[in-house]
C-alpha cells in the first residue's frame, strides 16, 4: 500500500497535481458565490477567536511557566498555574505601562508578541504539557457543546451592561489616555481591574469579541484548575465538564466581565496552596509567595472574592499543618504573612493609585458610597444570624438572583455524595477543599447573594464532586452506571440551558447569519447611534458629558462619566450655580462641548434609586435651572427620539434665560 508521502511514479505525480489545480478552481469557483447563502463571518471570526486565544495562552505561558516551575513540579499543576502567573505578569505589565503613560497599543503587542515567541519556544523545548487523560464521553460531549456555544456568542459584541459600563469601558479610555485614568463621579473607576488590564491587550488591535473570548479563556482555565483539583484520571474531566455546564459560567464566559478570571485565578492559588500543605511543593517560601499573588490577582478582578477566596485561604494557611514545612504555630505565621505579602504586592497598583487620586487607598471601601455597601443588614439574634448563614448553604439554587445567578442543580444533588466520600476516605486534599468551600459559601454569606459571587467556592465543589462521582461510578453495576449516567445528563442539560439566555440565543442565530447582528446591536444597546453620530461628526478634541449614561464604551472621544447611583452631576451643578448660565459656563470651564442624554435610561436610574426623576432636584428653583439649561444653553444636534447629542452653546450665543 502506497502511503501519501512516499515515492509515487512521476505520471501519477503529474496526475495528482491536475487534480490539485481542479480542486482548488472547483472550490474557488463553488465558495465564492456561496458568501450570499452563508456568510463567512462565522468561520472567519471563529478563526480569528481561536488564533488571539493561541497568541495569548503563549504569552502567558511564556511568562507564567518559570515562575509555576520555582514552586511546583507536577506537569498538570505547572500548567495551570503557570498559565494563570503568566496572565497576571501580563496584567502587571500593563498597569505599569499606565503608570508610566506608555499604556498604548504599540507597547503592549511588542510584550504580547515577545512573550508568545517566549511560550512558543518553550513549548517546543519541552513539549506538550501535560498527557491527558480517559474522558468520559459525557464530559466531553458537555464540554465541546459548552465550548462552541461560547465562542459563537462571544464572536459577537455583547449588550451586558457592566461591559459597556466599566468592564471594557474604562479599559478603553485608558488606551485613549494611555493612562490608568478614573473619573471623580464614577466609584467603579476606583475598582481594582485585573481584568481590564488583560483586555487593554485585546483592545489594543481587535474589536470587542477579542475581550469576551478572553474572557471565555479565563473561564477555560478555571475549569482546567478544577480538573487538576480533583486528581488524575477521569475525575478530572468530570469536575471541569461539572464546572463548565454551571449556567452561570455558561452566560458570563459570553461576555467580557471579570467573574471568571477571579475563579482561574482562584483556583491557581488552591492548586499551588493544596501543593505545599500535601508535601508536593517546590522550597518553603516560594508556593505560599506564588498563591499570594495570584489571590491578589483573584481580589484584583473581583473585589468581592476578599470573602470568598482570601479570607478562607488565610484561615488554611494558619491552622494546617503543612508536612516537611516550618514548625509549630510560628511557620503557620510565616505562612499566612507570606501568603498575605504576595496578595499585596499584585494589588499594589490599584492600591498606588487610588491612594494617589483620592488619599484612600482602598477607595470606595470605607466610604457610603452604595458600591462599597451591598452587606445585607445583620438579624438580630443568634438564631436568625445562623438561618441566614446556613441557608447560605442551599447555593441560591432554588433562588437565582442577578445577572448570571443560576448555579443549577448538580452542585446540591452531588452534595451527599461529596460528604460520604469525605468521611469515607478522609484523604488530606478532600479535607482541605471541602473545609475551603465551607468557608467560601459561608463569607458569600456576607454578600449580596448573587449566584455569579459564589463561583470561586463551586470550582472547589466541582472538584469535590468530579472525584466522588468518579468513584460512585467505578462501585456501581453497569446497569445502574447507565441509569446514573443518564439521570446525570438529563440534570445537566436541563440545569446548562438556563445558562444560553435570550441574548446569547441571539448572538449565536448573529453569529450563524440567521440574524442581523447591526439590527441585534441597535436594539440591546439604545446608545450606539449617538455613540457613531459623535465618532463621525464631533471633531477629535470634543469632551462629552454622559447625563443618564454611563455606558462609555463605543465613544471614541473623551468624556465626563458618572456612575448610575451618584446624584447627577447637572443637579449639582444646579444647587451651586446662581442660574443656568452659570452651570453652562461650569462645563464649559471642564472642557465640555457636548452632552450625550440618554432618556429612556433616565427612568431606568430615576427608579433604580427611588427618585420622581432622574435629576431629583431638591426645591424649584433647582428644577427651573435644569430645565433653563437644556432650554436656553445647549442645542440638539442629533436625536433618535429617546436618545440626543447636545452642542453647548458658547456665552455670547446662548439664549438669555428668561
Amino acid at each position: 500500500m502506497v502511503r501519501y508521502h512516499e515515492a509515487v511514479p512521476s505520471a501519477r505525480l503529474r496526475n495528482g497535481q491536475w487534480l490539485a489545480l481542479i480542486f482548488v478552481a472547483t472550490a474557488a469557483a463553488v465558495l465564492w458565490p456561496y458568501r450570499n447563502v452563508a456568510p463567512v463571518t462565522t468561520a472567519s471570526t471563529l478563526a480569528a477567536q481561536i488564533a488571539w486565544l493561541i497568541v495569548f495562552t503563549l504569552a502567558a505561558w511564556g511568562l507564567g511557566a518559570p515562575l509555576a516551575l520555582c514552586a511546583l513540579s507536577e506537569s498538570a499543576a505547572v500548567t495551570v498555574v503557570g498559565l494563570a502567573a503568566g496572565a497576571g505578569t501580563l496584567a502587571i505589565v500593563a498597569a505599569l505601562f499606565g503608570a508610566l503613560g506608555l499604556l498604548q497599543p504599540l507597547p503592549l503587542v511588542l510584550v504580547l508578541s515577545a512573550a508568545a515567541l517566549a511560550g512558543l519556544y518553550r513549548l517546543v523545548r519541552d513539549g506538550i504539557l501535560p498527557s491527558p487523560a480517559a474522558v468520559p464521553m459525557l464530559a466531553a460531549t458537555v464540554l465541546i457543546i459548552v465550548s462552541a456555544v461560547t465562542l459563537l456568542a462571544a464572536g459577537i459584541d455583547s449588550a451586558f451592561y457592566d461591559q459597556l459600563n466599566y468592564h471594557l469601558a474604562f479599559p478603553a479610555q485608558w488606551l485613549r489616555a494611555h493612562r490608568l485614568i478614573t473619573f471623580p463621579r464614577h466609584d467603579y473607576s476606583f475598582l481594582p481591574a485585573t481584568m481590564g488590564l488583560l483586555y487593554t491587550y485585546a483592545l489594543a488591535g481587535l474589536p470587542v469579541w477579542a475581550a469576551q473570548a478572553l474572557h471565555s479563556w479565563m473561564g477555560g482555565l478555571a475549569a482546567a484548575g478544577t480538573a487538576v483539583l480533583a486528581g488524575r484520571g477521569r475525575s478530572g474531566w468530570w469536575a471541569a465538564a461539572f464546572l463548565a455546564a454551571t449556567p452561570a459560567v455558561i452566560l458570563s464566559a459570553t461576555w467580557a466581565a471579570s467573574d471568571l478570571a477571579a475563579v482561574a485565578f482562584a483556583v491557581a492559588a488552591w492548586i499551588t496552596i493544596v501543593a505545599a500543605l500535601e508535601g508536593r511543593a517546590s522550597g518553603r517560601a516560594a508556593p505560599w509567595v506564588l498563591a499570594g499573588c495570584l489571590v491578589g490577582l483573584a481580589v484584583g478582578a473581583k473585589l468581592l472574592v476578599s470573602l470568598t477566596v482570601a479570607v478562607p485561604l488565610g484561615i488554611i494557611a494558619l491552622v494546617t499543618v503543612a508536612p516537611g514545612s516550618w514548625p509549630g504555630l510560628r511557620g503557620r505565621v510565616a505562612r499566612a504573612a507570606l501568603l498575605t505579602g504576595g496578595a499585596i504586592a499584585t494589588m499594589l497598583p490599584w492600591l498606588l493609585r487610588n491612594l494617589i487620586a483620592t488619599g484612600n487607598p482602598f477607595y470606595p471601601v470605607g466610604t457610603h458610597s452604595p458600591i462599597a455597601g451591598g452587606l445585607p443588614a445583620a438579624p438580630v439574634g443568634l438564631v436568625a444570624w445562623l438561618a441566614v448563614r446556613l441557608q447560605a448553604f442551599q447555593l441560591s439554587t432554588f433562588d437565582p438572583r442577578g445577572a448570571a445567578g443560576d448555579i443549577g442543580p448538580i452542585y446540591l444533588l452531588l452534595a451527599p455524595l461529596v460528604l460520604i466520600g469525605a468521611v469515607s476516605r478522609r484523604e488530606r486534599r478532600t479535607l482541605l477543599l471541602l473545609s475551603g468551600a465551607a468557608l467560601g459559601i459561608l463569607g458569600w454569606s456576607f454578600l449580596p447573594p448573587l449566584g455569579r459571587y459564589l463561583l470561586a467556592p463551586l470550582a472547589l465543589l466541582a472538584a469535590l464532586s468530579g472525584a466522588a462521582w468518579d468513584a460512585a461510578l467505578a462501585a456501581m453495576s453497569r446497569p445502574l452506571r447507565i441509569a446514573a449516567l443518564a439521570l446525570l445528563a438529563f440534570a445537566m442539560a436541563w440545569g446548562a440551558t438556563r445558562g444560553v439566555s435570550s441574548e446569547v440565543f441571539a448572538r449565536v442565530a448573529c453569529a450563524l447569519g440567521l440574524e442581523n447582528t447591526r439590527t441585534f446591536r441597535e436594539a440591546s444597546v439604545n446608545y450606539l447611534g449617538a455613540a457613531a453620530f459623535i465618532n463621525a461628526n464631533l471633531p477629535a478634541n470634543a469632551r462629552i458629558l454622559l447625563v443618564a449614561e454611563a455606558r462609555t464604551l463605543y465613544i471614541e472621544r473623551d468624556v465626563i462619566a458618572e456612575d448610575p447611583f451618584q446624584t447627577p452631576y447637572l443637579t449639582v451643578l444646579a444647587e451651586r450655580s446662581p442660574d443656568a448660565a452659570a452651570m453652562a459656563r461650569s462645563l464649559a470651564d471642564e472642557g465640555v462641548t457636548n452632552l450625550l442624554v440618554n432618556w429612556s435610561e433616565a427612568r431606568r436610574i430615576a427608579a433604580l434609586n427611588h427618585r420622581n426623576d432622574y435629576f431629583g432636584a431638591p426645591s424649584p428653583a433647582v428644577q427651573s435651572r435644569i430645565e433653563g439649561f437644556f432650554a436656553w444653553q445647549v442645542k440638539r444636534v442629533w436625536s433618535d427620539g429617546t436618545v440626543e447629542v447636545d452642542a453647548l452653546l458658547a456665552p455670547e450665543t446662548a439664549k438669555v434665560t428668561p
